[in-house]
């Protein structure tokens, strides 16, 4: 029977995986397993699951590939499936979605790559060279829009070495997201803004090392409901640090601190919805179970309503909070929500990938064109800053 006490005894039921991983060195577990090191591996296996659960119906590799069908990943929902009959995974496959996630935990939680994250936090912030893009000039000089989805990265050249992803999840490098000290080297991730309300989703989040911010629409539209969701998805994190996969660890407390790092919530530009959500935590930053408390503020664009409850905010807690705010479309309204405190700014509207404001208001916004001014703003305000103190030199961080 699998054991329903969740992230607190993620491993307990499966005590030969933890032997395993306690075996392994980082370099051997962040390899592949041997039936999935290919794409055509990863297609066999998901090839069984769609025909499992999708009463026999099967799918080929063409198909596949061509887009005649669509093929679910591991954890799509049961929507991807056709003609599912099914209701209720099967007990094999979420006993195997335990595993992978045990895996998971232990590879982005590796005392290797906690020790390079921790080191990356302690090194002065180096201001990005100014570089320039034709592409995005010529863009808009001709009034047109660019999405992510037409821009992609690619290789120098063929004699460039592949710089593999399972290095970069191990040594980086490592950006800082925001920039308050020793808190700001994290994946470039966020929940904040999803349907997230489930306080083991925002521990588990925390645990692969993401900003997991407990979002503030549904029924955590009330603040004591997100804040209960909060508290429990901390009470999680102090529960799960003495399962077995972490108990005999020497950096114990620093791998705790550091999940606790992540947490946080979503407030929005009014003082009188963000004051009450933050006030609500405040025990929990008292009480020192919280060291730190992520606070995005959220508005599709920035107004005066967002600077003043940055401001605010900034000015009743101090740097008891990470300020995350947003939305800025320009280099402007970036500037003024650091001057107002701000650690780190939320940039977009996106244009279609994946969030689809842009599309559906059809508000007309470039999310190249303003990252572009933005940095390039950053640039120049740095090297006006350097001729007046050289030591204040932060992109926009006004001192």
């Amino acid at each position: 029977m699998i054991n329903k006490k969740g992230l607190g005894n993620i491993s307990l039921n499966y005590p030969e995986i933890v032997e395993e991983i306690n075996n392994l060195s980082f370099a051997e577990l962040i390899e592949p397993p041997r039936n999935l090191k290919t794409v055509k591996n990863r297609f066999d296996l998901q090839r069984i699951n769609y025909i499992r659960l999708s009463d026999g119906d099967d799918i080929s590799w063409d198909e596949a590939c061509l887009g005649i069908k669509s093929l679910p990943s591991f954890t799509a929902p049961v929507e991807f499936y056709n003609k599912l009959k099914i209701v209720k995974m099967p007990k094999e496959i979420i006993e195997e979605a335990e595993r992978s996630r045990i895996y998971s935990l232990a590879i982005l939680n590796h005392p290797e790559r906690i020790n390079n994250l921790k080191e990356a936090q302690n090194k002065t912030y180096i201001k990005p060279a100014l570089a320039h893009s034709r592409v995005l000039d010529k863009v808009e000089q001709e009034h047109k829009l660019l999405t992510f989805s037409d821009v992609a990265s690619v290789q120098p050249d063929f004699l460039s070495n592949r710089l593999h992803r399972r290095k970069l999840i191990s040594t980086g490098p490592f950006i800082p997201t925001s920039k308050k000290k020793h808190y700001g080297v994290r994946l470039p991730l966020t929940c904040g803004s999803m349907i997230s309300g489930s306080s083991e989703m925002i521990a588990y989040t925390a645990m692969t090392g993401s900003l997991a911010l407990t979002y503030k629409e549904g029924l955590c539209h009330i603040p004591e409901i997100q804040s209960n969701v909060v508290k429990k998805a901390v009470d999680i994190l102090y529960d799960a640090i003495e399962d077995p996969l972490w108990a005999e660890r020497k950096d114990k407390k620093d791998l705790l601190n550091f999940w606790l790092s992540q947490i946080g919530i979503t407030v929005g530009p009014e003082l009188k919805d963000a004051l009450p959500r933050v006030k609500l935590l405040s025990p929990l930053l008292k009480n020192g179970k919280l060291k730190n408390l992520a606070v995005r503020v959220y508005n599709p664009q920035v107004s005066k309503e967002t600077v003043e409850v940055v401001r605010t905010l900034r000015k009743e807690y101090g740097d008891l909070l990470e300020i995350f705010a947003g939305q800025a479309n320009s280099a402007e309204s970036a500037q003024e929500l650091v001057e107002a405190g701000a650690d780190a700014i939320g940039q977009g509207i996106a244009g279609g990938l994946r969030c689809t404001t842009s599309i559906v208001s059809g508000v007309a916004v470039s999310v190249l064109r303003d990252l572009w001014r933005m940095k390039r703003a950053s640039w120049q305000a740095d090297e006006k800053r350097k001729t007046i103190c050289p030591r204040r030199s932060r992109g926009f961080c006004c001192h």
